[in-house]
């Protein structure tokens, strides 16, 4: 074997690419490897320049690398991207000039030699980008890590210590000894027994540190330390540590705690009782009035004390009920309560709760407790009032009653009596009194169905009622009332409504109150205008009543439903007495309707009564 054929044995089995080019640039030898990556056949590469085999962009750099080896005679290295048929990848490649002693020492080519290095370059390029984005979130999170290795004392910093040191890359050097000196030196020993733990069970340890910075400005920090083994020995190799600025959250968490300071100090002088708990029914907080009304002991009032253990021990403790079967509804209706939220009032012993529950949107729920102790006892002294006052005034009207029917009977004999006639002067006193006591009755009576709708003691008897048949003959009953004011009176009914659901006779009171109020404060040539319509939403019979009078004045329009609110016409000379509209819109109520009106003084007012429907069948 020739020496050629063996240097060219030898070179094909190179796993790297090996060429060899004259001072022209031509190739005149090239292994296996280096066709591979050309992706061509040996005599398809001898004899060729390198801008005959690669693109443009590639040619320009090999050949001025190959310029600069041919003509400074010496060895250069570089990387440089081949387009292989595998995909680009990258080497190293070493160029060293061959010479020759033939006429002097003169460069006649060059060798090479390329080395494959793309997965290494790929790493490195990995590893820069994982280390700019790990440098990138310590700076964003203010988190800094460090690292002492024993062999050489060398101590690494991140660019986040530097900053948390208060110190630049560039003016300070960390060592063994200096590497603490930002630590406050109550500190450092802290730090130092920390780390003699980490060794000592090799586990991670934490320390709070205080730094203090060349400026005199004092931070907080976290420091978490890791002692670190060698992979081959097994013993320790190094200390890594993490550092956290915990000064944003010191002073978050310290003004947190001053406003849940102030805000307990808030819920705590608040007089009504508070209670919050959680969306699983535990409690969070409660105000010292709270716990008075309950008599709460301290072990149940703490957080995590769930809603019904509490509850148990309010209804447990209930002078007020006495019956178990009373105390079982109520603890069930009081469950009810919480979850749905409301409000009740709550008698606990010989006071009175109004007790008020809300959930919160976070699934939270709230609850009040407000004294309504005096209120509640006001408002059966009130209600003892009224009733007395409700049976005094029955028992006077019935008193009154019997001596006017007397005066108005004897009256209307005296104007019939034919044996004894009344002189025309006669006659005229003796139809004031008849006037005079007319009204009186009527009074009497308004104020008997009053009483009664006060006491509680109305009784109605609700049936079906056609509303429009009804309304028809308040209007004819109404005709000569109407005609003496001169006011045109239409009823506008359209065809067979819906039965109504009301005491006909009550129902009659209170159509008659509308038309005759209508008529009464109306204008001379003025009109009454009554219409029966149905309302879809709610199902109801609505009806109508509007007048073109003086209208109700804006600022009367509140005390229009009182008693006795003629609302400045006492001295009109118009009949009434003040407590028809008071009774019709109370009778309303109890039958399951409602009066509204609407007004525009000097224009006129219409007034709405909405009746129920009667059941259907």
């Amino acid at each position: 074997m020739s020496a050629q054929t063996l240097l060219q044995t030898i070179l094909d089995a190179a796993p790297e690419p090996i060429f060899a080019k004259d001072a022209s640039g031509r190739y005149v030898l090239a292994n296996l490897a280096c066709c591979r990556v050309m992706g061509r056949e040996r005599d398809q590469v001898i004899g060729r320049r390198d801008r005959e085999l690669f693109p443009a962009d590639v040619t320009a750099l090999v050949e001025r690398v190959d310029n600069e080896v041919l003509q400074g005679a010496c060895s250069h290295s570089y990387e440089e991207r081949i387009p292989t048929p595998a995909g680009e990848r990258i080497y190293s490649t070493v160029k060293a000039p061959v010479l020759s002693q033939a006429a002097g020492v003169t460069v006649v080519g060059l060798v090479g030699v390329a080395k494959d290095i793309t997965r290494r370059a790929h790493a490195l390029q990995e590893l820069e980008e994982r280390t700019r984005l790990l440098a990138l979130a310590e700076d964003v999170a203010h988190v800094g890590h460090f690292r002492i290795r024993f062999r050489d004392r060398q101590v690494h910093w991140s660019p986040v210590c530097y900053g948390l040191s208060g110190v630049m890359p560039h003016d300070f050097t960390p060592t063994v000894r200096n590497h603490l000196q930002a630590v406050h030196p109550a500190d450092r020993q802290l730090l130092r027994q920390a780390r003699r733990v980490a060794f000592r069970h090799g586990i991670e340890v934490s320390q709070d540190v205080r730094l203090i910075l060349p400026d005199g400005l004092c931070r907080t920090a976290m420091v978490r330390l890791l002692p670190e083994r060698d992979p081959l020995s097994g013993s320790y190799c190094a200390l890594f540590g993490v550092v956290f600025d915990t000064t944003d959250i010191r002073v978050a968490r310290q003004e947190a705690e001053e406003k849940q300071e102030l805000l307990n100090m808030a819920v705590s002088s608040i007089t009504d009782g508070l209670v919050l708990y959680d969306e699983d029914d535990r409690l969070v907080l409660c105000n010292d009035s709270y716990c008075r009304m309950y008599e709460l002991p301290a072990d149940l009032a703490r957080p995590g004390t769930s809603f019904e253990e509490l509850l148990r021990y309010s209804t447990s403790r209930d002078t007020a009920m006495t019956d178990p079967s009373e105390k079982v509804q109520w603890f069930a209706d009081r469950i009810t309560l919480h979850q749905v939220g409301g409000s009740v009032e709550q008698r606990f012993g010989d006071r009175w709760y109004l007790v008020n529950e809300s959930r919160l949107p976070n699934g939270f729920r709230v609850g009040t407790r407000v004294d309504i102790t005096n209120l509640k006892e006001a408002q059966l002294e009130a209600t003892a009032a009224s009733r007395a006052k409700s049976e005094f005034l029955s028992n006077m009207s019935h008193e009154l009653r019997t001596p006017l029917n007397a005066v108005l009977g004897f009256a209307q004999l005296m104007l019939s009596s034919s044996r004894d006639p009344l002189t025309d002067r006669q006659r005229r006193s003796v139809h004031h009194i008849l006037q005079a006591g007319e009204h009186l009755l009527t009074l009497i009576t308004e104020i008997l169905d009053l009483t009664r709708i006060e006491a509680g003691k109305l009784v109605l008897v609700p049936q079906g009622v056609d509303l429009g048949e009804l309304t028809r003959d308040c209007v004819a009953l109404t005709d000569s009332l109407a005609r003496k004011h001169q006011v045109q009176v239409t009823f506008e009914g359209a065809g067979r409504e819906e039965m109504i659901w009301a005491d006909p006779t009550r129902t009659r009171q209170v159509v008659l109150n509308l038309l005759s109020n209508a008529v009464k404060y109306n204008r001379p040539g003025g009109f009454v205008r009554i219409r029966v319509r149905p309302q879809a939403e709610p199902r109801r019979l609505v009806l109508e009543v509007e007048d073109s009078g003086r209208g109700i004045p804006l600022s009367r329009q509140a005390v229009l439903f009182e008693p006795f609110a003629r609302l400045g016409l006492e001295d009109s000379g118009i009949e009434g007495t003040g407590i028809g509209l008071t009774i019709s819109a109370r009778l309303m109520r109890e039958m399951g309707g409602e009066i509204a009106f609407s007004s525009t003084e000097g224009v006129g007012s219409v007034f709405r009564a909405d009746f129920p429907l009667a059941p259907a069948g």
